[in-house]
């Protein structure tokens, strides 16, 4: 039980890792080039995926239209 419970924790751990990562990855790329759109795309994966959120707090702000077509279209 105990294991699971480590094995379960473990998961999450490397999973926000991994996508810690990346969005740093992609803000380092983006302040590189100058691209604010990258910027903004990175944000908003490291507070939808990595940071911890507050249940009863207001709904999140959504992303910007124009942000999320770009980032389909790339």
């Amino acid at each position: 039980m105990l294991l699971e419970v480590i094995k379960s924790l473990e998961e999450k751990l490397m999973k926000a890792n991994e996508r810690a990562e990346q969005a740093w990855k992609v803000a380092w790329e983006a302040e590189r080039i100058g691209d604010p759109a990258r910027l903004a795309l990175a944000r908003l994966v490291l507070a939808h995926r990595v940071l911890p959120r507050d249940p009863l707090a207001a709904a999140a702000e959504e992303a910007p239209e124009s942000l999320l077509a770009r980032a389909l279209a790339a």
